[in-house]
């Protein structure tokens, strides 16, 4: 489910990664995105959250009151795009929703790095 030919879901293991996303989402403003796929989950074996290649998960910026714990192993984690959601602009909630539901996805290429310009 997380790899493609060419990358993965992107692993936001720092904020540094929200002002190229930002960026990439304003640029094209024919597209609506309200929500996006990353590439977190929840691992059941280990009862804990990583990413999806194995990396420890020790940066979170989930919206309150997530994540749910409804149905947590089968949950997908998207970060919200939407400019007026009661402070909730680029936090996370996990989604028990197929990943295959039409939602819009951000991908990173094997070895890319958040941009360090502003």
């Amino acid at each position: 489910m997380s790899q493609i030919a060419v990358g993965i879901l992107v692993q936001l293991q720092t904020s540094q990664w929200y002002p190229q996303i930002d960026n990439y989402v304003f640029s094209r403003r024919h597209v609506i995105v309200t929500k996006a796929l990353i590439g977190l989950q929840y691992n059941s074996v280990k009862n804990s959250w990583e990413w999806m290649d194995g990396t420890p998960f020790d940066y979170a910026n989930w919206l309150t009151g997530y994540p749910s714990n409804k149905s947590i192993s089968t949950s997908v984690v998207e970060i919200n795009m939407q400019l007026n959601y009661n402070n909730g602009y680029n936090k996370w909630a996990n989604d028990q929703n197929n990943p295959y539901d039409g939602d819009y996805f951000f991908c990173q290429s094997p070895g890319m790095a958040p941009s360090q310009k502003r």
